[in-house]
């Protein structure tokens, strides 16, 4: 671990770390290593004996932290233990880049959908603001492979308990992303009850933002249908 430290403090670049604080606030201990390496060597750690490192992370660092769910997203095992370990860690997620980055490697999801919605949809209906948008991202980058599991999955972002600034977005994200994928499968359950008004307004306004949003659909989010 102190080698692993090491290479991070020698990679560490200021500037970008600068950077990086001001999309993270409030975030300490940015060192300014870029995705690229930390990808790069999340992989390595993920083929040889990451089971031995286990015990000795401490997140001294958010490059640490990143690093450490790579590597568990990334590590050959079975589902039940990716879901294990992927559970706790997400319990001590504190920004939105660690959480995004690290459930968008976990593309094991994929391979068995149904037990990774039962997994996020665990999740997404935590008390954890960041948990709970872990487990709304996974569904969101893994399982949206057709209009029936997009309906699936804005089911559970809406049942999900709303006033999480975090959590909030990534409803509205994933709500987003349904509806410009499957429009006519989506609107009907994003115009309909049970949306808190702001997440309804945040997916609103990120459909208009995409470049594949139609002009019919645009229209659509300012219509009295939708509001």
């Amino acid at each position: 671990m102190d080698e692993l430290r090491a290479w991070l403090a020698a990679l560490a670049e200021p500037e970008y770390a600068a950077f990086m604080g001001k999309l993270l606030p409030g975030v300490s201990g940015i060192l300014g290593v870029r995705m690229g390496h930390l990808r790069k060597m999340a992989r390595q750690l993920a083929r040889s004996n990451w089971q031995a490192l286990e015990a000795r992370w401490n997140h001294a660092c958010y490059e640490e932290a990143m690093l450490h769910g790579l590597v568990l997203a990334l590590a050959p095992m079975d589902f039940a233990r990716h879901a294990a370990l992927l559970s706790d860690f997400a319990g001590g997620i504190h920004n939105w880049a660690v959480c995004d980055s690290v459930a968008a490697s976990c593309k094991f999801a994929a391979r068995d959908p149904e037990t990774a919605f039962s997994w996020a949809s665990g999740l997404a209906s935590g008390p954890g603001e960041f948990s709970a948008r872990f487990g709304l991202v996974v569904m969101l980058d893994h399982l949206l492979a057709s209009r029936e599991w997009a309906r699936r999955c804005l089911e559970q972002a809406r049942a999900c308990p709303p006033g999480r600034y975090y959590t909030d977005m990534a409803r509205a994200w994933l709500a987003a992303e349904a509806c410009l994928r499957y429009p006519q499968a989506a609107q009907p359950l994003l115009a309909g009850p049970g949306w808190d008004p702001f997440t309804r307004r945040a997916a609103a306004l990120k459909i208009r933002q995409s470049l594949r949003c139609t002009p019919a659909l645009a229209e659509w989010t300012r219509s009295p249908d939708f509001a």
